[in-house]
């Protein structure tokens, strides 16, 4: 294995991961202090706006693969939510293994709110984009995150 020296490293700042780090922790340092004042966490507000609109609610699976959390952390989270008053748990069916998830009215009036906190704050980063590079980092970043998702999920557990 050839071992790189100094003077053939690249310097820090030419690492993608680097920069993609970087921006990621800014704007979520910004995001997580707005939403310690509401008492919620970033996978809260997640699990929060997956549910809102959700119709007849959706499962504890759904919320597992989605925000890529285990199951227990996915059940304390909920928990959380449900004794804050935000969401509620329904049987499908009768059935406890088939529960579905739901916004109270409580939680309902708060998604639209934080929404646009996160709206303000993606604005804040990326306003000075264009349109057409704004929609090409998302499908950049969609496109990673599907290619590598069953990567992530399988080291995960």
């Amino acid at each position: 294995m050839l071992r790189q020296t100094h003077a053939t490293l690249p310097d820090l700042g030419d690492h993608l991961c680097y920069w993609l780090r970087y921006v990621a922790d800014n704007i979520s340092h910004r995001f997580h202090r707005k939403l310690k004042q509401r008492n919620l966490t970033e996978a809260e507000w997640m699990a929060l706006r997956l549910m809102f609109g959700a119709g007849p609610g959706i499962t504890h699976f759904c919320l597992i693969r989605s925000l890529c959390m285990p199951r227990s952390a996915i059940s304390k989270l909920v928990s959380r939510l449900e004794a804050r008053g935000l969401v509620r748990r329904r049987s499908a069916d009768g059935e406890i293994r088939a529960q579905r998830l739901s916004l109270t009215a409580q939680g309902e009036a708060l998604v639209p709110e934080l929404a646009a906190v996160a709206e303000s704050i993606e604005d804040y980063f990326f306003l000075h984009l264009t349109s057409s590079a704004r929609a090409g980092l998302i499908a950049t970043l969609r496109q990673l995150s599907y290619y590598h998702q069953f990567e992530f999920r399988t080291q995960r557990r």
